[in-house]
């Protein structure tokens, strides 16, 4: 049987993107009037939020830096010293195209 076959590095950085969009919506408007709804109190919400915050920024940053060009090891979201949260199409390091696997 054979396997699916691979995303291509841009693909995989833009779906990367989509996830952690959704999650950051779910973080600022659904989970804390979710929390709200069950009758805690704004500061209670800030208390139980923090946690999910830490988690989100070092789940998506974390997992954003290891998506990396294939010849070179650079992350793909990375422009010189800048970190942007769309995938370039070129490794700004090697010169190769990594929208094809």
């Amino acid at each position: 049987m054979g396997s699916a076959p691979q995303r291509s590095v841009y693909a995989r950085g833009w779906r990367h993107l989509a996830g952690t969009a959704l999650a950051g919506l779910l973080l600022i408007g659904v989970i804390p009037d979710a929390l709200k709804g069950l009758g805690l109190s704004s500061d209670a919400v800030r208390w139980a939020m923090l946690p999910l915050i830490v988690a989100f920024l070092l789940i998506g940053g974390g997992r954003g830096y290891s998506i990396v060009c294939p010849n070179c090891g650079k992350s793909i979201f990375m422009r010189g010293i800048f970190a942007f949260p769309w995938p370039e199409k070129q490794c700004g390091r090697c010169g190769r195209d990594i929208t094809k696997t």
